[in-house]
């Protein structure tokens, strides 16, 4: 597993890592941006001299003009030991907000500009996303129909990607959402931004030290090719 340098530990500390100034276009900027957001698929943390692994189940991804916003489930990965005593919900989300980037100036240290919180949970909150994940699911395999919007205004500055997995079964899709509509998808987003809005009301399980994400392949060779140490 890989750290991620302005992923959060448990007392809100970023380490202070950059990347350079070796420059880049916005689209292969916002590119990798979207890498190191969606494609975190483990977590791992210690609690109680015990490591938790979580597995990603949920997330999406919205591009609008002024920013690209994050928001992910994660489920044990494995059948938990003391599951009383541990989370068993991990909730990650989180920004990179354009509004801070010089985009005639565009360069890899404009990665420092992504914003990500990482909590962990138990109790009513894991039980409400396990409800909120069921019904997804349900919803989902019974198919997801897309209406075009034809009285619309044809903006195409906000974006959205969507993807689920559990017990073997994937579903993945990305669209114009001012060009598009999928009421299944969007009733989704609604019941995750629910929990994420929940958990925000409710004490979350410290950590000790930082935890660990893993990213796939693509994310690391970014990471190994441009960063300066």
């Amino acid at each position: 597993m890989k750290m991620i340098p302005w992923e959060k530990n448990s007392i809100n500390e970023t380490a202070n890592v950059h990347f350079g100034r070796k420059k880049v276009n916005l689209s292969l900027l916002k590119n990798y941006v979207r890498v190191l957001l969606s494609d975190v698929n483990l977590i791992s943390a210690e609690f109680n001299d015990t490591k938790e692994v979580f597995e990603r189940s949920v997330y999406y991804l919205i591009e609008t003009k002024e920013k690209i916003k994050f928001f992910g489930l994660y489920l044990p990965s494995f059948e938990q030991d003391n599951p009383n005593e541990v989370p068993n919900l991990c909730i990650r989300h989180g920004a990179w907000d354009k509004d801070k980037i010089d985009k005639r100036n565009l360069c890899l240290d404009d990665l420092k500009y992504i914003d990500i919180q990482t909590q962990f949970f138990g109790g009513d909150i894991q039980s409400q996303a396990i409800k909120n994940i069921n019904d997804i699911y349900l919803s989902l395999k019974q198919g997801v129909i897309f209406e075009e919007l034809h009285d619309c205004v044809q903006k195409r500055e906000i974006s959205l990607e969507f993807s689920f997995e559990l017990d073997g079964f994937e579903f993945k899709t990305s669209y114009v959402p001012t060009i598009e509509k999928a009421a299944k998808i969007e009733s989704a987003i609604e019941q995750l931004h629910k929990v994420i809005s929940h958990s925000d009301k409710v004490e979350y399980h410290p950590i000790k030290g930082t935890h660990r994400v893993s990213i796939k392949h693509s994310a690391q060779s970014l990471l190994e090719d441009y960063a300066v140490s």
